[in-house]
């Protein structure tokens, strides 16, 4: 097209193929009809979509499908882009777009709500290499979320300190920072924040650090917004080990130390909370000890 002869009459029947009019030289009349095709691939249309399922686990560990589950895709500025309730298959669909940063949000009646980001960058397909005109692109996640119950315990994962001191290193701070996003989510929950060691030196001295790591913890979170009136502070020492700190032939065990140095978080009570997006949390007006 556009050349030097009489070309009009463009018509397209898809976005890379159609038709032209031209009287250009080697036709078999006065005006022919000629063909084309755009090879062009930025003309090649690529959908992407991310599908999942939530779940839950059960208390043998294993997850089974979690049904009627609102799940919620907020974009990179925390606007929702879009919700889902799921069905009896735990099945959610999002149209998702390249390079963009995401966040699933599930919730459930009885059930934490979860958060949980997800990203296209870096996923994206070269055009070049399609050779269809449109390609659609599936992603797959799960979104577990958690019973919700008093006295539960969660691990808190990649909290680490320094030897002997009780201070809130960066990257424990960004650990942190999610458990803040799960208060903010869960309004309705009271915590204990507990710190636990491995078993060498003396009673005394782990029970003391312990403490002043759990407390040093929770000071964190009340910096970050969370109210002090739903944290407890707890340091247990050595007294509560999840693993063995010596093997049976008396060695050490330096694999079941490092799992004893932990950062727990159990659920202490559950309110019940009339959730009003425009009031701050008021626990007198808003939380309601649930004993059952």
């Amino acid at each position: 097209m556009n050349s030097e002869s009489d070309d009009f009459g463009i018509f397209l029947f898809r976005p890379d193929r159609g038709f032209y009019t031209s009287n250009r030289a080697g036709g078999m009349g006065d005006d022919d009809i000629y063909t084309f095709v755009n090879e062009d691939p930025d003309l090649r249309v690529v959908n992407y979509f991310l599908q999942g399922i939530t779940m839950t686990n059960k208390d043998d560990s294993t997850r089974v499908i979690l049904p009627n589950t609102k799940v919620t895709l907020l974009g990179s500025d925390a606007d929702a882009m879009a919700d889902y309730v799921t069905g009896n298959d735990g099945k959610f669909l999002f149209r998702v777009y390249e390079d963009e940063n995401y966040t699933l949000i599930g919730e459930t009646d009885g059930y934490l709500v979860k958060r949980q980001l997800w990203s296209t960058v870096g996923k994206a397909v070269d055009k070049s290499t399609l050779k269809e005109l449109v390609t659609n692109i599936t992603y797959d996640t799960i979104l577990v979320l958690d019973k919700l119950e008093r006295n539960k315990i969660f691990v808190l994962e990649n909290i680490y300190f320094e030897y002997n001191e009780s201070y809130i290193r960066p990257d424990a701070a960004l650990e942190l920072d999610k458990l803040v996003a799960l208060l903010n989510d869960n309004m309705e929950i009271k915590i204990e924040l507990s710190s636990h060691t491995d078993s060498i030196a003396s009673h005394e001295y782990n029970m003391a650090l312990s403490q002043r790591r759990a407390e040093s913890t929770v000071s964190y979170l009340i910096k970050k917004g969370i109210e002090s009136n739903r944290l407890v502070a707890m340091g247990y020492g050595e007294t509560r080990p999840i693993a063995r700190n010596t093997n049976r032939d008396g060695s050490d065990n330096p694999d079941g130390r490092q799992r004893n140095r932990r950062t727990e978080f159990k659920i202490l009570e559950i309110g019940i909370i009339q959730r009003r997006p425009t009031d701050e949390f008021d626990e007198d007006k808003y939380f309601i000890k649930n004993n059952n």
